[in-house]
């Protein structure tokens, strides 16, 4: 007879002396729009630091120890380990903070579940140090998810920006190997585009163009994304693969399927505004 497995809890594999000295900081979406699994997977000691830095009108951090975890947008009730932080000085505008080595090696491997709903992000430990649960200690360090398929592939400028910067191949060889049409929208707008990927590097270095640039080298969103595109495009849009096509297909019959989804969708073309 098989037995249910037991839930295992962080304080079964960590113990701290006192939880009182610790704040627990859920990490989200800041308003920069920036996801803090992004910033912890592609640049733990400048952008993911500078969250714990991060000093608000209140000292919030106002205890020794910040153990940090970054929230799985994709599963809101799925966080991140990303160290356990000491704060050395508590500055008027920032914190000054530096990594302990408690749990170190556990960083961007260690998963937990907590269904935190709650709108404060820096709280105390004790209120739910027994509630955090093991969800997975990972084989390898955590970079970017899964690829999840040319047929079901929606990311964000700021998720896309991670994989692009880390060139993380399993995302890169599959978008690299088909051309296709995009649907780009923005959020602050509730807008959305079509847009067509030939050439060279297919879709990867379409929307690699993007990365870049933020507006991809077009009219339509260089006066849409205004002076900082690149931080317009990392709050607001995201990109979905509508249809991957083989690269032996005409650039004129891609062109003719962009038509074709503009039509169906009723939104402009983001890639042929000046032809």
């Amino acid at each position: 007879m098989e037995t249910k497995a037991s839930v295992l809890h962080l304080s079964e594999i960590w113990k701290p002396d006192s939880l009182k000295r610790y704040k627990l900081h859920f990490a989200r979406r800041n308003e920069e729009g920036i996801q803090p699994l992004d910033a912890l997977a592609s640049d733990f000691e400048g952008g993911w630091r500078s969250w714990q830095e991060w000093r608000p009108k209140r000292d919030d951090f106002n205890r020794d120890f910040i153990l940090a975890l970054a929230q799985d947008y994709r599963q809101p009730d799925r966080w991140l380990f990303g160290g356990i932080w000491q704060v050395r000085d508590r500055l008027p505008d920032r914190y000054e903070v530096e990594l302990s080595e408690e749990m170190r090696p556990l960083i961007k491997r260690l998963w937990l579940r907590i269904d935190h709903r709650a709108r404060a992000t820096r709280c105390k430990l004790e209120s739910y140090f027994d509630e955090l649960v093991v969800d997975e200690v990972a084989r390898w360090l955590y970079t970017a998810r899964a690829f999840p398929g040319l047929q079901s592939l929606t990311v964000s400028f700021s998720e896309l920006e991670n994989i692009v910067k880390h060139g993380i191949a399993t995302w890169r060889e599959p978008l690299s190997a088909v051309h296709g049409i995009y649907l780009l929208r923005v959020e602050e707008t509730n807008s959305n585009y079509v847009g067509a990927a030939y050439g060279g590097q297919g879709v990867w270095g379409r929307w690699m163009e993007y990365v870049m640039t933020g507006h991809g080298n077009n009219a339509l969103t260089r006066k849409v994304f205004g002076s900082d595109p690149v931080a317009y495009a990392r709050k607001n849009v995201s990109f979905t693969l509508l249809e991957p096509v083989l690269p032996a297909v005409s650039d004129r019959e891609v062109i003719e399927r962009e038509r074709y989804w503009m039509n169906a969708l009723g939104t402009r073309s983001l890639d042929n505004l000046n032809t």
